[in-house]
């Protein structure tokens, strides 16, 4: 099987990231749909953020970067439903 090796990068290269509208429209749109993307959007943040900081003071990171997770969701869909846009 013969396959070109630019195809992949060709495919790569098209990719780009959703826009808010966009990511409405792919959970479903309205209040509540923007609500989850909001959430978690703010739970991969959050968990990021957590992680790092216990990573830098010695702590455990798991259980910092799922509390982050946790605490960034609930931000996230908080800010969101209070009108605060952060981007």
């Amino acid at each position: 099987m013969n396959v070109e090796s630019s195809v992949p990068y060709a495919v790569v290269d098209s990719c780009r990231e959703l826009t808010d509208d966009e990511l409405n429209i792919i959970a479903g749109g309205g209040v509540v749909g923007a609500t989850v993307v909001a959430g978690l959007q703010g739970a991969v943040s959050g968990g990021i953020a957590a992680a790092a900081g216990a990573a830098g003071t010695g702590q455990p990171i798991g259980a910092a970067g799922i509390s982050g997770m946790f605490a960034g969701s609930a931000a996230g869909m908080i800010n969101h439903l209070m009108g605060v846009h952060n981007g």
